[in-house]
């Protein structure tokens, strides 16, 4: 049975590199889809196309705001070697692109060493943790539909949306209510929890401008360690550097967006009339 994301990634192929799907709600975040599923809907079509078997590196630019309803998904290889792949995608609705992608493929060599000088940030052994509440809602916090695919195991009881001058940290086990990560999934997790500037700001808005992942290792099922940090907010834009470890202490994924924040208004004051 096709599982949601499945169902809300799924495309069909109109031959030449076109596709058709559509972008749903079950996905939405602070009033528009989340950029990792978008990601995600046009990744699905690159792999679908690419001569190599792996995405290695994809950059994907928001130059509009896609909303729910039908999609295109047209899909090009630039340039393609013995090795590499070099592919561009891009997402339209009504005549308008509104999500472009480049990637790059190739085919990951199980048979080469293995050498990572950093360690995995888990410190609760698989699925253990704090559930994550549920996101505050209000007239400036739209429904957000996409934490409820989700469930959430954090580290402590911090409370990501505290705003409360803490370092700009989120993370923890992370799994799909109805599958395990795979491939497709990859810039879905890299984008599946608020924004690390909420932590020390409060809540807002933070739509992705420009998000880049870069796939190390093949998905495993089970929990995956989620884990996100900004350190700089100037001009009303953060970065967000990422990291998706499996529960055997494996890199799947590392990643970087930068998006622009808009704290959400103050409440009004007792003595306000």
């Amino acid at each position: 049975m096709a599982t949601e994301f499945d169902t809300d990634t799924a495309l069909r192929d109109l031959g030449d590199g076109h596709f058709e799907g559509a972008v749903t709600d079950r996905w939405m975040i602070g009033g528009g889809p989340n950029g990792g599923y978008i990601a995600s809907i046009l990744l699905r079509g690159l792999m679908a196309v690419s001569p190599q078997p792996d995405p290695l590196s994809m950059t994907t630019h928001y130059v509009g705001r896609p909303e729910q309803g039908p999609c295109q998904v047209s899909i090009a290889v630039s340039h393609s070697t013995r090795s590499h792949a070099f592919m561009d995608a891009a997402l339209v609705q009504h005549g308008t692109v509104r999500a472009r992608s480049i990637a790059v493929f190739g085919r990951r060599r199980d048979d080469q060493p293995y050498d990572v000088d950093l360690k995995t940030p888990a410190v609760t052994p698989p699925g253990v943790g704090v559930p994550v509440r549920e996101v505050p809602l209000s007239e400036s916090m739209p429904l957000m539909s996409f934490i409820e695919r989700f469930t959430y195991r954090a580290p402590n009881s911090a409370d990501p949306f505290a705003g409360n001058g803490a370092h700009a940290v989120v993370g923890g086990w992370t799994r799909l209510n109805d599958r395990d990560l795979d491939t497709v999934a990859v810039p879905l997790f890299t984008d599946c929890w608020p924004p690390p500037i909420f932590m020390r700001r409060g809540p807002g808005l933070a739509p992705t401008i420009e998000l880049t992942i870069h796939f190390r290792n093949n998905p495993e099922p089970g929990w995956v360690w989620c884990q996100f940090q900004s350190r700089v907010l100037a001009g009303g834009y953060v970065e967000e550097d990422g990291e998706i470890w499996s529960e055997r202490g494996n890199v799947l994924a590392m990643s970087r967006q930068i998006s622009r924040f808009t704290a959400a208004p103050a409440p009004p004051s007792a003595s306000a009339s």
